[in-house]
């Protein structure tokens, strides 16, 4: 569950200068290491605005680097609280999405993170079978089904979803 005293990392209405010092206590209070500011704030576009040097890595260091800082921060929230990962539709998935994923998947072991990835029967990803993996397969709702779930969306929004 979220802390909802934590800052979040962005609102619409904030400054780049609050977002950066938003970002700055978040990733302070997981876990910190040299350049993961830099790295976290590009990877969401938030601008540094002078206050850290940039970092001279080739692509794929950049890469290796920000996954690692990714998984600083999962563990790091991890320390905290039991966390809770989603990942839609895996099957459409990027490389560097899957290849994170992955990662993730092998880091979880150790941690108190439970991760839900949907994806199509056709998708295999290389961590099926694995001790700390459980599978499970769903059929399509039926028209019954799906018509039931409509209703429930409606009752408790009190009318229709908005389009």
């Amino acid at each position: 569950m979220r802390n909802w005293s934590e800052p979040r990392v962005s609102e619409r209405d904030d400054t780049p200068a609050v977002r950066l010092k938003k970002l700055e206590a978040l990733v302070v209070t997981n876990a910190l290491a040299e350049g993961d500011v830099q790295l976290l704030a590009e990877l969401l576009s938030v601008p540094l605005g002078g206050r850290y040097p940039a970092l001279n890595l080739t692509p794929q260091r950049k890469e290796e680097k920000t996954f690692e800082a990714l998984l600083r921060q999962l563990a790091g929230l991890a320390r905290w609280h039991p966390v809770l990962m989603i990942f839609e539709d895996l099957h459409w998935a990027d490389p560097t999405t899957r290849e994170l994923l992955d990662l993730t998947v092998e880091q979880i072991t150790r941690l108190p993170v439970l991760l839900v990835a949907t994806f199509r029967p056709e998708f295999q990803p290389p961590w099926m079978g694995q001790p700390h993996v459980t599978t499970l397969s769903l059929r399509r709702l039926g028209r019954e089904e799906s018509e039931e779930l409509v209703r429930e969306i409606i009752r408790n929004t009190g009318g229709y979803p908005a389009t």
